[in-house]
């Protein structure tokens, strides 16, 4: 079981962070699911909840507008921590398709020199059995 829910969550981290456009949506349900959760357990409007999810995410924290309740604070905790570990991801992507690299072979090239590789190794004898 155990195994399980870490592949699950192995396998969604991978799609957060070799998916852009997953990214961004995560991201934002992130701050619109606490925001609306802030609003209902503290009695806020949707417009007060979202100042309170962007500033709490962005660990600004004026102190306009904070939990009172347990379940508020939890709910802010969660923004923060989620906010931090996608914001680490999308660094991570954003730098990822920055660099580029000139001597990377294309996949054409990679398929190309499969091939040739295939060839030779029939010629010699020694291609693996499969």
């Amino acid at each position: 079981m155990l195994a399980r829910g870490r592949d699950l969550v192995l396998r969604l981290v991978l799609s957060l962070a070799n998916n852009g456009r997953v990214l961004i949506w995560a991201i934002l349900a992130d701050y619109v699911v606490c925001a609306g959760a802030y609003a209902l357990l503290e009695d806020k409007g949707p417009i007060s909840a979202m100042w309170w999810a962007i500033v709490t995410g962005f660990t600004v924290g004026y102190g306009d507008l904070y939990p009172e309740s347990t379940a508020g604070r939890g709910i802010g905790a969660f923004l923060i921590v989620t906010t931090w570990f996608l914001s680490l991801l999308a660094g991570a992507f954003i730098t990822a398709r920055a660099v580029i690299d000139a001597d990377e072979f294309s996949h054409e090239e990679q398929e190309e020199i499969k091939a040739s590789l295939r060839r030779i190794e029939e010629r010699l004898g020694t291609l693996p059995p499969q």
